[in-house]
């Protein structure tokens, strides 16, 4: 079946497991409280997953934590940088300013389509998002935790002093007033109709005091190159690479395979990704292009073993893809994206 989406980055998860032990139950149990398989949600593959799966965790960690602001809880506990380019740009903003028009240029990074405001008023600057009408009456602790990352977020830019003026949120109001002071601040307004984050216009220029400049720099081309990528690609290739992520080093990722996944014949796969001026194998070789980076920036894996997780025979034909892809080699381009481990940990 096709999803339209929205997709998050399945990063969104990372570290959920430890929470959760932490809290008396599993991802495994939580997995299945949402009725999902574990396929279809593991953090550790690098790849993209529906929204609804991840609404669908959360709501049944809430459950099985017996939390009803779980989001929140797991908002404030979410780690640092979790959200590659994202997570960076956003921990080496200069001022708070910059940080809320990192969040609005890049976080289509994480989560996409995502349909994001920054106004600028008299007195203060509105941050504002709003989920589809089909997921936003659902999503109760998907909108405490994303509005709660966000704020600790532009917190460890500002200085942990600092609050927003108002969060407004959507759903009904919840018995957890302690922790969402803590989290969010001390003015949250519940039944909204979108979420919306209020700045006050005398914190925009708070600077962070952990900032890279040079780091900064570096991880923002590697994020505008991202969005460039993303912005040419059309609705069923994003479809098809999310298939084709899923599989990738496991099973067969040839057009008939791909095409049976999402219930179309060949030929029919095929002549509508010309229709929209791409074809099968480009979608495959870029797909192939974000996981290496994603793999060799995020984790220790050996490159033989990356190559194998990218669908390549051996390393050698992995290599000759990176020098055509990046104009590095693997081992080259590892040493180039780890810069970013250097980020201060604030």
């Amino acid at each position: 079946m096709l999803n339209s989406g929205p997709f998050v980055t399945s990063a969104v998860l990372a570290g959920l497991e430890t929470f959760l032990k932490a809290r008396g139950t599993t991802f495994a149990d939580v997995v299945a409280g949402a009725k999902l398989s574990h396929d279809e949600v593991v953090p550790s593959d690098h790849k993209e997953i529906p929204l609804e799966h991840v609404v669908a965790i959360l709501n049944a960690a809430a459950v099985l934590t017996n939390s009803p602001c779980f989001g929140a809880e797991w908002a404030e506990s979410y780690p640092r940088g979790a959200t590659g380019a994202f997570g960076y740009l956003l921990m080496n903003a200069a001022t708070v300013e910059e940080a809320l028009r990192v969040t609005v240029r890049y976080l289509s990074l994480v989560i996409h389509p995502v349909a994001i405001e920054l106004v600028f008023e008299d007195h203060a600057a509105v941050l504002s998002w709003r989920l589809s009408a089909g997921l936003q009456g659902r999503a109760t602790q998907y909108a405490l935790f994303a509005a709660g990352a966000t704020i600790c977020g532009l917190r460890r830019v500002a200085g942990g002093d600092w609050n927003p003026e108002i969060v407004e949120l959507p759903g009904p109001e919840l018995p957890c007033r302690a922790l969402l002071r803590r989290v969010m601040g001390p003015t949250v307004v519940f039944d909204c109709v979108r979420t919306r984050i209020v700045i006050g216009i005398d914190s925009l220029g708070r600077r962070n005091e952990f900032a890279d400049p040079q780091l900064f720099a570096l991880i923002r081309e590697l994020g505008d190159r991202m969005l460039k990528e993303r912005a040419t690609e059309t609705p069923l290739a994003q479809v098809v690479r999310q298939a084709i992520s899923r599989r990738l080093g496991t099973s067969d990722v040839s057009l008939e395979t791909i095409a049976e996944a999402l219930d179309l014949a060949p030929r029919t796969l095929q002549s509508r990704l010309a229709a929209e001026e791409t074809s099968f194998e480009a979608v495959l070789q870029l797909t192939r292009q974000r996981l290496a980076e994603s793999y060799l920036r995020d984790t220790n894996l050996p490159l033989t073993e990356i190559a194998l997780l990218l669908g390549f025979s051996e390393l050698s034909a992995f290599t000759r893809a990176s020098l055509r892809w990046f104009k590095k080699p693997p081992s080259a381009l590892r040493q180039h994206l780890r810069l970013a481990d250097n980020a201060p940990s604030h």
